[in-house]
């Protein structure tokens, strides 16, 4: 078979079908054994692959955000996760932009009213819990349809972060948590959260940049 090009982003059940968004990364030979700032920054596009199995795979899009090429051989893209707001009615996406990331506090958002996109950037989130957010955005829908934002903070000390959205996520509403801070320590990446019988878990790991030796969870 061919190898699903979707890396670092999220699979969401939506009716009867399995949704899988994710960053596109091109052919590129890496200089070193760690991320060398070429490849799996430059170039980058968002991609959905759909089933019904999980286990047979169909590629709908490799560019769902189209907005992301015009800039995207100089700012880097990641970390698409989407969620569906059955308020609004529509499907919103966050994603890691280098537009923002270890700048300020805002989170690229874009929605589309079909999860088959193409989604269209929108306003950034402004989150409240930091003042710069390092490479780590993971969006959480609860049961209620409350979405939550957890993110790295990246200005001392370190720490991650849950805060919640506004009732059409278009905003947050300044509540947050702070999951575990501490000064000085390793900087954990990507991951996300998930809820099981009730109990709320968050998965994280040590940042490792394209690391040719994978990395932990």
């Amino acid at each position: 078979g061919n190898f699903v090009n979707a890396h670092d982003g999220c699979l969401v059940k939506f009716d009867n079908t399995y949704f899988m968004y994710g960053t596109v990364y091109g052919e590129c030979h890496q200089s070193t054994t760690t991320c060398d700032g070429v490849c799996g920054y430059r170039n980058n596009t968002f991609a959905l692959y759909i089933s019904s199995d999980l286990v047979n795979w169909t590629l709908i899009s490799n560019n769902i955000v189209p907005e992301v090429t015009k800039d995207n051989y100089y700012i880097n893209y990641w970390i698409p996760n989407v969620g569906y707001n059955h308020r609004t009615k529509q499907y919103v996406m966050i994603y890691w932009s280098s537009r923002y990331g270890f700048k300020n506090s805002l989170v690229a958002l874009a929605v589309s009213s079909t999860p088959f996109g193409p989604f269209v950037n929108v306003p950034p989130l402004e989150m409240q819990g930091a003042k710069v957010i390092s490479e780590t955005t993971n969006l959480f829908v609860d049961d209620d349809n409350t979405a939550y934002v957890r993110y790295h903070a990246h200005d001392e000390p370190w720490r991650h972060v849950v805060e919640k959205l506004s009732p059409d996520w278009m905003t947050t509403t300044g509540q947050f948590s702070v999951i575990f801070q501490k000064v000085g320590f390793p900087s954990y990446g990507v991951g996300g959260m998930f809820k099981r019988k009730g109990i709320y878990y968050t998965m994280l790991s040590y940042d490792c940049c394209f690391c040719q030796w994978g990395s932990d969870a």
